[in-house]
């Protein structure tokens, strides 16, 4: 029943917001949050806050940071209960490899849990890939997790699903999470870990290397790369932009060393390290 409750609820989550255009999981560190339809939401996150009397999605004591996410539970009726779900849909072709961050939760009765899920469908709806995991027991302590999926089908992907319940029968379960990550390969099948906003320098073809820059929102973008005393080698503006973005940074012609890239944007500021 619980399972065929959760197909019901990302079916209709599908649908909802199959024209996001995330490439990468979003506040995956939970330190973002903004009114929602009752209490407060991490932004960028799908949840069911307003089924309940009261929030069963809300700020928690983090593993990192600031905030983790708790999932509470809650009547909606006499002698029935619901627990909080996070949900999160991107279209694009980078396949992920494995879903991860930190969990915790004191579950009271058997067969309630707290399960994750996600569902990679090719561009023409077909499920190709797939992964899972869940909690039904007290885990006290932050646990790292790590969520594989598993292809069923070759080709790249189209839309990611990413669907957190807790499925409660009796008020008093909780569970929390935090520093959620999402694996993926790029185009030239290096592994990258990020979550929003994020920026990645990995190797690229003929010495020169590619920047992956992942943002929450939209933003300017202000990016330099200096050598061990500090002169600019490169530099670059990129206005407006949001989601997933690649550019190669042109290497190919420095010295041997040590460089840094330094990504600025609205409220942030990330520094990746490569060498030549």
């Amino acid at each position: 029943m619980k399972t065929t409750l959760q197909i019901i609820f990302i079916v209709s989550f599908f649908f909802l917001f199959q024209n996001s255009r995330a490439q990468i999981i979003t506040n995956g560190d939970f330190e973002q949050w903004v009114p929602g339809a009752m209490g407060l939401d991490p932004v960028g996150w799908f949840t069911n806050n307003g089924s309940a009397l009261h929030p069963v999605i809300a700020q928690g004591s983090p593993h990192s940071g600031l905030y983790a996410v708790d999932f509470l539970t809650d009547s909606t009726g006499p002698g029935q209960y619901v627990g909080g779900s996070l949900n999160f849909s991107y279209l694009g072709n980078l396949r992920p490899i494995a879903l991860s961050g930190f969990w915790k939760g004191q579950i009271q009765t058997f067969g309630d849990e707290l399960a994750v899920s996600m569902y990679v469908f090719d561009n023409t709806f077909n499920t190709i890939g797939v992964g899972s995991d869940y909690i039904f027991t007290t885990m006290s302590a932050w646990t790292a997790f790590n969520i594989p999926v598993n292809y069923s089908a070759p080709g790249d992907a189209y839309q990611t699903l990413i669907a957190i319940s807790l499925f409660s029968t009796v008020p008093g379960n909780v569970a929390s999470m935090d520093d959620v990550t999402l694996t993926y390969t790029t185009g030239t099948n290096d592994l990258i870990d990020a979550h929003f906003p994020s920026a990645v320098v990995r190797p690229a073809a003929c010495g020169d290397q590619r920047l992956y820059i992942d943002l929450l929102s939209k933003s300017s973008i202000d990016i330099q790369v200096f050598n061990e005393f500090g002169q600019v080698l490169f530099s670059k503006q990129l206005q407006d932009v949001s989601g997933h973005n690649e550019l190669i940074i042109p290497s190919a012609g420095f010295n041997s060393g040590i460089y840094y890239c330094a990504v600025q944007g609205e409220g942030f500021r990330r520094s990746a390290k490569f060498f030549r």
